[in-house]
């Protein structure tokens, strides 16, 4: 008898084990790991939040090329003979630009991993995770530090507000790639929830409006504002999440005002519209332009191959370790060819989703195109799609919305052992190559930062995105 209770308890852990893995949503769970973790261990360990993030991006990596799928073969194996021809043409790099290579691959990789897992088991509460994780940011963190600007504990500054972004543009990417989300989330909600939750569900979503004003983050401004304009294309889906769109912009600003304008001028006798007051600045690029100058000349000396994976970083400019637009910086770094034919892919893919909204006029579907095409725009101004935290949220979006697509059942099928093993591989190698840095990571920061003689961090790949005098000249050898 005690044999066959201890078998029968044997056999109830990989029972247990299964249904867990069934029930839990565990793209989500990963995610909200990766986007939870760095703000606690920030204050603990003394390194930026930039700097976590990378490393908590290279985590999520290995640990997804663990997950089950299930992928049909033969694009398995075109996506493994790919990325093998990726990283083979930049052996010659240097650490840098091999750094930069795995990072790109293993980062497609992991998207690859999240779209056959959601196409073969979808996780519904996706959207209402990435709502949750939101509020949870607005209600710890913003709420709190407003409370105490407002009661004059300290002066409100962009650049020192929000907790965890080393700039508050990078606080806007997040807004950017999930405003159409947490509309969706409202509109879903309307009819199933009380008046007084719907009603609270508009607050969070207006008051997220409010602090993107506040962060006085442009590039998320026009992004958005251009999606909003252009969605009623998709169709009814489309028309409603405007709608929706519009009027949280709208109840937005108010709170805005009332917190930024009333309320301080109430309690201290002043106001802090540092956010809206960038609108007065217009069209001024900020010293883009010098970026984007300097992009063109690059291209222009290498047009075919590009200057190498991560080479931008190499200029010390004094201005951005990225040209802050995606086009220029892949052909500077990557070559026109390259970058024609991504440009031509996200081209097709994006009005091949556009007809697919059309014809079936699903309300998820629409708003993570919105989400996407907001990213896109937006990319062509700063760097949403290379700083970490939006990086990897970009990633998940477009793994996503791929997912919705049904899977043709006669396929045939396999595991995904070798791009679990590529992904692997990349997230190990890595590790290996960032190991230099990692050993002292915030004292080297700031011994290139006096180096350079820089007054201020230019994020890339670390919070100090330059890559140093001394690894150039490695770089140019080989080492």
């Amino acid at each position: 008898m005690e044999m066959r209770a201890a078998s029968a308890r044997r056999a109830l852990v990989p029972n247990a084990m299964q249904v867990v893995s069934k029930k839990l949503p565990l793209v989500g769970s990963f995610f909200l790991a990766f986007s939870i973790v760095p703000f606690f261990l920030t204050s603990h360990l003394d390194w930026y939040f930039h700097d976590l993030s990378r490393i908590a991006q290279v985590v999520l990596v290995l640990l997804m090329s663990f997950c089950s799928f299930r992928v049909p073969r033969r694009i398995s194996n075109k996506f493994v003979v790919i990325s093998l021809l990726l990283l083979s043409g930049v052996v010659g790099a240097g650490r840098w630009g091999a750094i930069e290579s795995l990072h790109f691959m293993a980062l497609i990789g992991c998207a690859w991993i999240w779209f056959c897992r959601l196409r073969e088991r979808p996780e519904p509460q996706l959207p209402s995770l990435l709502f949750g994780l939101s509020a949870l940011y607005l209600v710890l963190v913003l709420l709190p530090r407003w409370m105490a600007f407002a009661s004059e504990v300290f002066v409100f500054y962009p650049s020192d507000f929000f907790s965890g972004f080393e700039n508050p543009r990078f606080f806007g990417h997040w807004v950017t790639l999930t405003l159409p989300l947490m509309v969706h989330v409202v509109l879903r909600e309307a009819d199933k929830t009380r008046e007084i939750l719907r009603h609270a569900l508009w607050v969070v979503v207006a008051m997220w409006v409010a602090f993107a004003i506040a962060s006085g983050t442009r590039g998320s401004w026009l992004a958005l504002g251009l999606v909003t304009m252009a969605l009623p294309m998709v169709g009814p889906a489309g028309a409603q999440l405007a709608r929706g769109t519009i009027v949280a912009a709208v109840c937005g600003l108010v709170i805005y005002l009332l917190m930024f304008l009333v309320v301080p001028f109430l309690m201290q006798g002043s106001v802090a519209l540092v956010g809206v007051e960038r609108l007065s600045e217009g069209a001024q690029l900020s010293r883009r332009d010098e970026l984007w100058s300097l992009s063109l000349k690059g291209i222009a000396a290498q047009p075919f191959l590009g200057a190498g994976p991560m080479m931008f970083a190499a200029t010390n400019n004094g201005v951005g370790a990225h040209p802050h637009n995606v086009i220029l910086q892949l052909a500077y770094e990557w070559g026109l060819p390259l970058t024609i034919l991504l440009v031509y892919v996200v081209f097709w893919a994006g009005l091949r989703q556009l007809s697919v909204c059309r014809q079936h006029g699903n309300p998820l579907r629409a708003a993570l195109l919105a989400s996407i095409t907001g990213g896109l725009i937006q990319a062509q101004l700063d760097g949403i799609l290379v700083m970490p935290f939006s990086q990897t949220l970009f990633a998940l979006l477009c793994a996503w919305l791929g997912s919705l697509t049904p899977r043709d059942q006669y396929l045939e099928m396999d595991r995904g052992f070798a791009v679990r093993a590529l992904c692997c591989a990349c997230a190990i190698a890595l590790g290996i190559l960032c190991l230099p840095e990692l050993q002292d990571l915030r004292k080297w920061e700031t011994a290139t930062l006096d180096e350079m003689g820089a007054s201020q961090f230019l994020p890339r790949f670390w919070v100090q995105g330059v890559i140093p005098a001394d690894s150039q000249s490695r770089l140019l050898t080989g080492q």
